[in-house]
């Protein structure tokens, strides 16, 4: 939930800019707005890639059948 609110922090805050940005062209306005969504595209993509990390880690099962170290074991015995 934490990133759900940075994010609508940055999204609120790129269209307080872009508003002002109608009204009077500025370019630090403009820079300011690129850095938010530049923010907003990073927090994005690392929760993202959180996300898939926590996905691919499954529990594998123990195999069902014998490793090769058991038959290898047997053989070695008779």
């Amino acid at each position: 939930m934490d990133v759900f609110y940075q994010l609508k922090e940055h999204n609120e805050k790129v269209q307080n800019i872009l508003k002002t940005l109608q009204q009077t062209h500025k370019e630090t306005d403009f820079n300011t707005a690129l850095n938010y969504l530049h923010k907003t595209d990073k927090i994005l993509t690392l929760q993202i890639n959180k996300n898939m990390l926590s996905k691919q880690t499954t529990t594998r099962n123990k195999p069902t059948g014998k490793h090769l170290s058991e038959f290898k074991q047997s053989l070695l015995k008779s």
